[in-house]
C-alpha cells in the first residue's frame, strides 16, 4: 500500500516539478527587459495555493502584465500528476487578497 504524505510535501513537490517544467519551456529575461512581476500575498493566512505561486514567481520570470505559473498537483494512493496552468491576475480566488507587483530586475 502506498504511504501517504503530509500536504507540505505534496505542495512542494508540486512546485518543485512546476517550476523545472516552466523553466524549460519559458523564455529567460529578454534583452532589454528592466522589469518584471512577482505574485505578493497580502494576507496575513494566504492559502497554500496563493503561496505556491509566490514562491514560484520569485524564481521565474513573469513579463509585466503576463501570466504567472500556478501549480496543480494531485496526490492519491492510485494518482499522481502534475500540470501547470496560469493565473492572469493575482485575484486568483473569490477570497484572494493578492497583488500583482512590478519590480526592477537586478543584473
Amino acid at each position: 500500500m502506498a504511504e501517504l504524505r503530509d500536504i507540505e510535501q505534496i505542495i512542494n513537490a508540486a512546485v518543485d516539478r512546476a517550476l523545472i517544467a516552466f523553466l524549460r519551456y519559458s523564455p529567460g529575461i529578454r534583452r532589454g527587459q528592466q522589469y518584471r512581476d512577482i505574485w505578493v500575498t497580502t494576507s496575513p493566512t494566504p492559502c497554500r495555493f496563493c503561496i505556491a505561486i509566490a514562491s514560484l514567481s520569485e524564481i521565474v520570470n513573469v513579463q509585466p502584465g503576463g501570466p504567472f505559473p500556478v501549480p496543480i498537483w494531485v496526490d492519491v494512493p492510485y494518482n499522481s500528476a502534475i500540470d501547470i496552468t496560469y493565473a492572469a491576475e493575482a485575484h486568483a480566488h473569490p477570497n484572494c487578497q493578492c497583488q500583482r507587483e512590478t519590480v526592477f530586475i537586478l543584473r
